[in-house]
């Protein structure tokens, strides 16, 4: 006899594939709804006369307080929502496993006694490359900076290299150390201009992304509330326009703050997850080859 199907379980799947399709249209389209609601607001404007309200009135002072509250509320509200729906998303749950997989065999095989060995080797051999890379341009070998010119400053360089051999060699002389610890390979980003080993932290991403929206959302705010309609023919219509574009702060910051939750989970976290992987298998084929390979390898 057949066993009775799980209808709950399959309930459950499609409402989750749904809110999928959701989010991701949401997502993919917030661009052009701000847009149309940008375009709809610089139109309705247009039938008005607009005036600055007097920013030392007690009205505007409360108002101005109030929709800053609303916005940053509801930034830091869509933020986590936005975190919490990316917790299923593919790329982040295939960081998360091949992290976890790798990190648990590491701890059942009792071989990171020597992580923070290898650690200290990493940071050597990614500083050497990063001085090659530097010297490439000027057509200057590692050795020769090394034996020639490490740690001599400007005034101490010979004369006969050009002016852009001398900044190049100032350049790679000025590379300090990365930073990488067992620790920030055990507990859970790289941007194109910078020097890291390991991708920025996801917690500090999100700081950082916060604090920038906010201080844009501040001064929206603050213009937002200051604005006044004054009637040409309908009064009513004046009121409307102006709680639309106070609404549309309050749109903006709330799809900035989704945005941001989505992507410290989805993008920066599983970057950052990836590039500990990484580092972690390293690690496993320095440990097994007893210290035969390269630590290190752009």
């Amino acid at each position: 006899m057949q066993e009775n199907f799980d209808f709950t379980t399959l309930n459950e799947s499609r409402r989750i594939t749904a809110v999928k399709k959701t989010v991701n249209g949401f997502i993919g389209n917030i661009g052009i709804i701000i847009a149309a609601m940008t375009l709809f607001c610089a139109a309705a404007v247009f039938f008005m006369d607009i005036s600055l309200a007097s920013f030392v009135t007690v009205n505007f002072s409360l108002s101005f307080v109030i929709l800053l509250f609303c916005a940053y509320t509801i930034y830091f509200s869509l933020a986590d929502t936005g975190m919490r729906l990316a917790l299923s998303d593919k790329s982040y749950i295939k960081a998360k496993e091949e992290y976890e997989e790798v990190k648990g065999e590491l701890r059942k095989s009792g071989k990171l006694e020597r992580l923070g060995e290898f650690c200290h080797e990493y940071v050597k051999g990614e500083l050497v490359s990063a001085k090659k890379e530097i010297l490439l341009s000027s057509g200057i070998s590692y050795s020769e900076f090394c034996e020639k010119y490490s740690g001599k400053d400007k005034n101490a360089l010979p004369s006969e290299l050009s002016r852009k051999a001398k900044k190049v060699i100032l350049s790679a002389d000025r590379i300090k150390p990365v930073h990488l610890t067992p620790d920030m390979l055990l507990s859970v980003g790289h941007n194109s201009g910078e020097r890291r080993v390991l991708r920025k932290n996801p917690e500090k991403t999100r700081l950082i992304s916060a604090l920038r929206a906010l201080i844009p959302t501040t001064v929206t705010s603050f213009f937002a509330v200051s604005i006044v309609c004054s009637v040409i023919k309908e009064p009513s219509s004046a009121v409307f326009i102006e709680c639309i574009i106070k609404l549309f702060t309050l749109i903006w910051t709330g799809s900035k703050g989704f945005l941001m939750g989505y992507n410290n989970i989805s993008i920066d976290t599983a970057a950052y997850l990836s590039d500990c992987t990484d580092i972690l298998l390293r690690f496993k084929s320095y440990e097994s080859a007893g210290d035969q390979i390269s630590t290190f390898s752009p």
